[in-house]
């Protein structure tokens, strides 16, 4: 069962007066802001951390631990501290979720950052061929929402896709989990 999802970016977001959420940023709210919101209503907790470019790795773990998140999807955020992001919320016994809105060009960095994900997640499916062609991991592709549609690429629509995927690796022991099982060689 999912308990809650931690969302990562590094723009700013901030409250709206009316309640919720908003960025200046339209990628932070159509792949996290607008879908968040859509499942939060399913019973599924969501947060979203902004400004996270050399964020405290120590200080957003004790967030995650607070909110009992046990998915944590790390979107657009510089190389260095989103490896250390994600080994941290990794090392808590979160399933980390890379999400690609657009190509990565540090190729070194992209391969140190597959190491610690359980999935990867892109936007199209030309970035999910061009992330497979450099990692050999295959993504999902979950659209962009449109935020005020209601239409096949609505919040709505777009929440259960994400619900889908997180459902997903939540089959699957996370990477590093004593299963008891011995590997294969």
């Amino acid at each position: 069962m999912l308990r809650h999802i931690a969302w990562f970016n590094e723009a700013p977001v901030a409250p709206r007066p009316e309640g919720g959420l908003t960025s200046d940023d339209v990628t932070v709210r159509r792949r996290c802001l607008a879908p968040a919101q859509a499942i939060e209503p399913l019973g599924v907790g969501c947060s979203v951390f902004g400004n996270l470019q050399d964020a405290d790795p120590v200080h957003v773990s004790r967030h995650l631990q607070k909110l009992n998140a046990d998915i944590v999807v790390i979107g657009d955020i510089s190389d260095p501290s989103r490896l250390r992001l994600a080994r941290a919320a990794k090392h808590l016994g979160c399933y980390v979720v890379a999400d690609f809105s657009e190509d990565e060009e540090d190729e070194e960095s992209l391969a140190q950052l597959m190491q610690v994900v359980d999935q990867v997640v892109t936007a199209s499916a030309e970035l999910a061929k061009a992330i497979e062609k450099k990692t050999g991991n295959v993504a999902i592709v979950i659209p962009d929402c449109e935020e005020n549609s209601s239409g096949k690429n609505s919040p709505d629509a777009i929440a259960h896709m994400w619900l889908d995927c997180f459902k997903h690796i939540k089959l699957k022991p996370p990477a590093g989990a004593n299963t008891n099982v011995p590997e294969k060689t």
